[in-house]
This record gives structure tokens, sequence and C-alpha cells, in this order.
């Protein structure tokens, strides 16, 4: 991942490149189209002057004044004589001076009114005589390699033409000179321009560094919330982290509170089982007895140890891909599985309600989810009692209820019921006090909702309730 800092940086020192470059770029084009208009309306304006300072009709006396005075060093002034040919000048008293460079961007021509060339200036002879005006107005032309804007018009009646024309390149150079004056800026600019947006980049993720260094010092035990004053930017990745503390230190605490829970629940029955073993070698006597008590303790270690591997398996597993699974048949085989438990000790399961009743769900996890609720009415109902099965449809919803005859619980403990290794009667030592909470996590998979209920007239109800089917549909069904 790169850098946020090189990244602002960059990004900001090339969109001020890209400005500046954008900005040139339209001046250059700006400048052009403004000169253009400006130096059009000068030429025009030159021709008028000229045209109307001759306002006789103009003999070979003045065309040869004309041209001596058009002359400039190696690029003298050209007099034609009246059939076109270039004729000598009677005399040149004066040296041939250029005042300013730029004047061989500027040339002037005279025609005859049958477009003969009388007087042209130097660029307009070096390589035949300038295309003589057909039309008042303007027109580029193209004449030696050069392009020419070049204005024209009628020096008036009978007296033929006069055309004042601008070099191109000229335009282009001094655009350029422009466009050039307005670079020198930006490119003293920019630099200082980055150097400060650097610091400004800098100083503006300082409260980053300082986020980023109090997450990085804290020791791996330090849980407390982050207090760091942070810009309104940054409140959101604060709250997250601060977020995600809280869900850890939820987390350690009940991986803590389970190891502890674990720890007590598995040295309680290997305690027990080594007092037994110990009976089992010095009471000969006893020792079937003894046998007999350890082997129910390893039962009960070995339960406990597979209903602590189911939940390690449920909480490591991925979202289970749901079907639609028909409970009676499912809930049917599992009572029949746990019915040899259930006439051990003289207990009735029974299986009433909807038989076409379908859940959206998983149908190993469903599976487990029954069993587990099945054998935790089995545990704490009395002997001779009757566990129901009850399917039916609450509110649109598929609803599964397991009804036991045992002692209930008392209604300040019933949100208790899904603690891990929590048991109503710690006397009951069957059990292990992780049914339920396998129960409660494989019910959140399962898109559905459990709750206790008790009996007034004695016994618990557990009901697993799932949303109607338009709200819990597989995905890809209708």
């Amino acid at each position: 991942m790169r850098s946020i800092k090189r990244y602002l940086l960059w990004t900001i020192t090339l969109a001020l490149l890209l400005g500046a470059g954008l900005a040139i770029t339209a001046a250059y084009f700006t400048s052009q189209h403004e000169m253009d208009e400006m130096f059009d309306a000068e030429l025009a304006k030159f021709a008028r002057i000229i045209a109307g300072l001759n306002d006789t009709t103009l003999n070979e006396q003045h065309y040869q004044t004309l041209a001596r005075r058009l002359d400039q060093p190696d690029h003298p002034g050209r007099y034609f004589s009246e059939d076109g040919v270039a004729a000598p000048i009677d005399a040149r008293a004066d040296q041939a001076v250029r005042y300013f460079h730029e004047e061989r961007m500027i040339s002037i021509g005279f025609w005859a009114p049958d477009g003969t060339p009388r007087v042209l200036d130097g660029e307009w002879h070096d390589n035949g005589a300038f295309p003589a005006p057909t039309e008042t107005g303007f027109r580029w032309q193209t004449y030696d390699e050069q392009d020419w804007r070049v204005f024209s018009m009628r020096l008036g009646e009978g007296r033929g033409w006069i055309s004042v024309g601008l070099r191109k390149a000229f335009e282009q150079e001094l655009a350029g000179k422009i466009a050039l004056s307005n670079t020198i800026p930006y490119l003293i600019a920019i630099p200082l321009l980055a150097l400060i947006i650097g610091a400004l980049v800098l100083r503006g993720l300082r409260p980053l560094d300082r986020l980023s260094s109090q997450v990085g010092r804290r020791h791996h035990k330090a849980l407390d919330p982050i207090n760091e004053d942070v810009p309104l930017e940054l409140v959101p990745l604060r709250d997250a982290i601060n977020a995600f503390i809280a869900h850890l230190k939820t987390t350690l605490e009940r991986e803590r509170r389970f190891t502890s829970d674990a720890a007590h629940e598995l040295r309680t029955p290997l305690a027990s089982l080594k007092i037994h073993l110990q009976n089992a070698r010095t009471d000969p006597m006893g020792e079937k007895a003894s046998l007999g008590k350890a082997y129910q303790g390893i039962e009960r270690l070995q339960r406990v140890v597979e209903q602590l591997l189911t939940l390690a398996r449920l909480e490591r597993s991925s979202a289970p891909t749901r079907e639609y699974v028909a409970l009676y048949p499912l809930a049917a085989q599992l009572s029949g599985e746990l019915w040899p438990v259930a006439e051990a000790r003289g207990q009735q399961l029974a299986i009433e309600g909807d038989t076409t009743l379908k859940v959206c769900g998983e149908a190993t996890e469903l599976g487990v989810l029954i069993r587990n609720l099945l054998d935790n009415a089995l545990r704490y109902s009395p002997e001779g009692a009757v566990i129901t099965l009850r399917l039916k449809t609450v509110d649109d919803g598929p609803t599964l209820e397991v009804i036991d005859e045992g002692p209930g619980v008392p209604e300040e403990n019933l949100d208790r019921l899904t603690e891990r290794f929590y048991r109503q009667n710690h006397q009951h030592m069957a059990g292990t006090g992780l049914g339920l909470s396998i129960v409660n996590t494989l019910v959140l998979r399962q898109n559905a909702r459990l709750s206790f209920i008790n009996r007034s007239e004695g016994g618990l109800i557990a009901r697993v309730s799932w949303p109607p089917f338009a709200d819990s549909a597989p995905a890809g069904t209708e």
C-alpha cells in the first residue's frame, strides 16, 4: 500500500502542474485569438490611413519614392514599371535602415487597377512578386513558404490596390512569448507550492500519526477505549477501532470465562473418576459399583468434550447453505433415536401439530438443534413425564416447541439458560451446561429466534421461531 502522504503530495503537485499546463495552453490560444483580431484591426486601419494620405493618382515619381522608403538591409523596396517589370530607381540617397527586427514581419504593396505590381516591400519580392489582390478584405496567403495575413483595399476609383500583410510566424512568436511569460511564474510558484503543500499534508496527517502511535504503543492486554482527540474525518476510524476493542474485550472475557468453566467442568468428572478407580483398587468388594460409577464419569466427561468440540466447530464454520427442510420426518427420526433414553426412565416422547411444516435451514444443523432440545428436556424432566415436540405456524412463520414437565426456571434466570456451563439445578450432574448454548448458536445460524416460557402447570417450553418463507427463502428461489 502506498504512502498517503506521498500520494497526496504527488497528486496535488501533479494537479497543480496539470492546471498550470491547461492555463498556459489556454493563455496561448486565447492570446493568439485576441492578437488575430487586434492585428486584423491594425492592418485595416493602417491600409485606410495610407489610402487616405494618397488621395491623388500616384505617378512614377510617387512609386519610386515609396519604394525607397521601404528599403531595409538586404531587402530593398521594389518599384515596377507600368508593364509589371521590376525597374531601377533613379537614386537611393538614404542608407537602408531597419529600426526594429520585427519590421520584416510586416509588408506592404501597391498594385495597378489591373493587378500589375507597382511597389512591393522587400519581403514581398524575394521570390517573385507577391500575389495581387482581387477583392477588398482579409485573406490568408502563402508566399515563399511563409503564411501571411493580408488586408487589401482599393486606393480609389481607377487608382489601384494596396495590401498590408503580417507574417503568421510573428503572431506565433508573440503568442509563444506571452505563454512563456505566463509559464515562468508557474515554474517559480509550483516548487514553492509543493513545499507548502507537503508541509500542510504532514500537518494534516499528524492526528493520524498520533492515533497510529497510540494504537501501536498499546499492550496486548490494554483494552480500554481510545480517547485521542481527532479531526472529524478520523472520528469514524477511532469509533470503529473502539468498537473492535470492545468486541475483542467481550470475546476475550467470554473465552476466559469459558476456559475457566471448562477447566472446572472437566476437573470435576476427572476427580470423581480418579476416586472411583482408587476405590475399585482398594476395595475389591465394591469394585463393580466403583467401576460402574467410573464408567458414568467417563460418559459425562466424553459428553462435555463432545459438546465443547461441537461449539468450537460451529464458531469456526461459515454460514450454512440453507434449503427447505421438512421438520416432521426429522423430528420423528430423532425421537426414535432418543426413545431408549426416555424408556429407561419411564418417560414418553410425543410429536404433534403440522406434519407438513417446512423451514428454511440446514438439515444437519437442524438435527443437532432438535436433538439438544429433546435431550435437555429428557434430562430435566422427572420419571414418567411426557416430553412433547409441537410443530405449528405462528404469524406465518414456522415454529417448533419442545415442552417438558420439569421444575421450570425462575423468570429472572430465563435469559441465562443459553450461557455456557450454566445449569439451573447444579445438583443435576447429568447435564453439561452446554446443550442450550449449542442450540442458541445453531438458532442464530439458522436465522431463527430462541425463547423460553414457563408453563403455568409446571415445566418449560423451548420455542424456536423462523421468519416467514418470504423473508428466509434460500438464495436463488422464488
